[in-house]
């Protein structure tokens, strides 16, 4: 067998790094963030280096078994915590359900793993990523907990939106990409006895992989400008609003500035009319201009 230790686990640790940052832009785009303390950009480089950290640790150094079976876990768990606490305002039982949620993708893609590729093997190795066969199932259940977590996080975001719409053609694109991916990679892995073609199997795999986490950034963000793009088109609207109210507040002042330009010649004829005995013409004049005045006023 080809190729090196030092390979497998760079592919095993890109792999699951990139599982464990979509993730974090899965939870950044469910839960409301706290701009004050984190803005958005931030928070996403927080989530990549801790996340990548956790998997290196888990991938790189040669720690005992508990370390991959408990301390991993908790340092996992950890830091979902601390992130979430201090860096996004929703309620406790909000983001317990979403990192349940896509954190259950993960098991499942375990179990789907498991189910296809059968238990893991009992290797007798220094580290358990050393080894093209972990290399192989690693990417393949990082790339499927990937499609998972974009799934489940596209399908929250469109239930949150009132109104129908379309679906975007790059999620169609994700879609297919994702199916695509999987009837290859399992197709190919018939191969796995060809001496020649194994490693090339293997690192076409975390490529494959590394493309999906590639357009599923691109279908999250072609999400968020889409919805960026409704919020000004609603600001728009409220302005053109705006326009046509200050513009008939604008009429309303310049017929209030003719009423008042035009007060002392009523006030005249009033006078006048009434000197001569004319009461009921001056009465009618009065009452046209309490119209005009009340009708300016509205």
């Amino acid at each position: 067998m080809s190729g090196n230790g030092f390979i497998y686990e760079t592919i095993c640790a890109v792999t699951q790094s990139i599982s464990v940052i979509v993730i974090g832009v899965c939870l950044d785009r469910l839960l409301t963030g706290r701009d004050d303390r984190a803005s958005k950009k931030k928070r996403l480089v927080l989530w990549s280096i801790f996340g990548v950290i956790v998997v290196c640790m888990k991938c790189f150094v040669p720690f005992p078994a508990i370390y991959s079976s408990t301390i991993n876990p908790v340092l996992m768990s950890l830091m979902y915590i601390l992130m979430l606490k201090y860096l996004y305002s929703d309620k406790v039982w909000i983001k317990v359900t979403h990192v349940s949620m896509l954190v259950l993708q993960n098991i499942m893609s375990d179990v789907i793993g498991a189910l296809f590729l059968g238990e893991v093997k009992n290797l007798d190795m220094r580290s358990p990523f050393v080894n093209p066969y972990m290399a192989e199932r690693v990417a393949k259940v990082a790339m499927l907990s990937v499609m998972l977590n974009v799934i489940y996080t596209m399908i929250i975001l469109r239930i949150r939106k009132k109104k129908k719409e379309r679906v975007s053609p790059v999620w169609i694109a994700g879609m297919l990409q994702g199916m695509f991916m999987l009837a290859c990679m399992w197709s190919v892995s018939e191969m796995r006895d060809i001496r020649g073609y194994y490693d090339f199997y293997i690192i076409l795999s975390c490529i494959w992989t590394v493309l999906e986490f590639s357009l599923a950034a691109l279908c999250l963000s072609r999400s968020e400008k889409r919805e960026k793009l409704e919020e000004v088109a609603g600001l728009q609207e409220i302005i053109e609003q705006e326009k046509v109210h200050y513009q008939k507040l604008e009429e309303r002042r310049e017929e209030m500035a003719k009423l008042r330009h035009d007060y002392n010649n009523i006030l005249t004829s009033v006078m006048f009319l009434t000197k001569n005995g004319k009461a009921d013409e001056a009465a009618g004049v009065i009452r046209e201009l309490k119209e005009r005045i009340g009708g300016a006023g509205e």
